[in-house]
């Protein structure tokens, strides 16, 4: 890939003990309860974009699936991937790409799946409406699309704070800064890593997005129909004015 920079070269070797407090179990188990539920065909193709390391996959698995492909921009992420399926027993076929520029061809997924606010990553409501356009063009009609965002009141419950870690598995650290501007609703994480004798910088930006204005943004895309908007992990329970985080099920006409 020439020109190619990852942007995650830097937290990719550590991803994974920077989230190993992620609840993957439990969110897997909520996702194959949303698949169950809304899914109208067999969910035998499956695509996983911002996949980082796989872990998810290993959690998340279904009788049907025969093909699972995850997706990230950074190949430094997407390697982590390999041992995992080496380990767990669980297929997964990395493909490096950009989410706003799919590289698959129309009908070749039944599901598709993006977690951990990876939607937020986008800054503009445009972006927001391509990566979403991609994925509802590279799946098969009554595939659904599942994904999740936060919303301002996330970013202003949980007050941001400076957050430091030392890791005993391997020679790094890491300083990690949030900061959160209401106006703009953007924010802003920044990790300062210590990684043997290298010390660099990483800064991840994210907006977050009202229940309403991502509504908005999915009704405009065409053949997109929404589902549900859910409550953080609760699957009968619709998102309301004090959700911090929510589940969105979108089926392509």
């Amino acid at each position: 890939m020439t020109g190619y920079t990852d942007p995650y070269s830097g937290t990719s070797r550590i991803y994974d003990l920077t989230s190993r407090y992620v609840p993957y179990d439990e969110w897997a188990k909520h996702i194959k309860l949303l698949v169950r539920v809304y899914q109208r065909r067999p969910a035998e193709s499956v695509l996983e974009l911002s996949a980082g390391t796989g872990s998810f996959r290993t959690f998340f698995n279904l009788a049907e699936i025969k093909t699972y492909i995850i997706g990230d921009i950074s190949l430094g992420m997407l390697q982590g991937s390999l041992l995992k399926t080496e380990d767990s027993g669980v297929s997964m076929l990395p493909v490096c790409f950009d989410n706003g520029s799919i590289p698959f061809k129309s009908d070749s997924f039944d599901l598709a799946i993006m977690l951990f606010d990876s939607i937020n990553y986008n800054i503009e409501p445009a972006k927001v409406s391509q990566v979403v356009t991609g994925i509802l063009g590279c799946l098969r009609t009554n595939g659904i699309f599942i994904f999740d965002f936060t919303t301002p009141v996330n970013s202003l419950s949980n007050s941001p704070e400076d957050f430091s870690e030392q890791f005993e598995e391997v020679d790094a650290s890491f300083i990690r800064v949030s900061k959160y501007d209401p106006e703009t609703q953007i924010h802003v994480t920044e990790f300062k890593i210590t990684d043997g004798d290298r010390i660099f910088t990483e800064q991840h930006v994210e907006r977050t997005y009202t229940i309403q204005e991502m509504k908005e943004i999915l009704q405009k895309i065409p053949g997109c129909e929404i589902m549900s908007m859910l409550h953080e992990f609760e699957s009968g329970k619709k998102a309301g004015p004090k959700t911090e985080r929510v589940h969105v099920i979108i089926r392509k006409r």
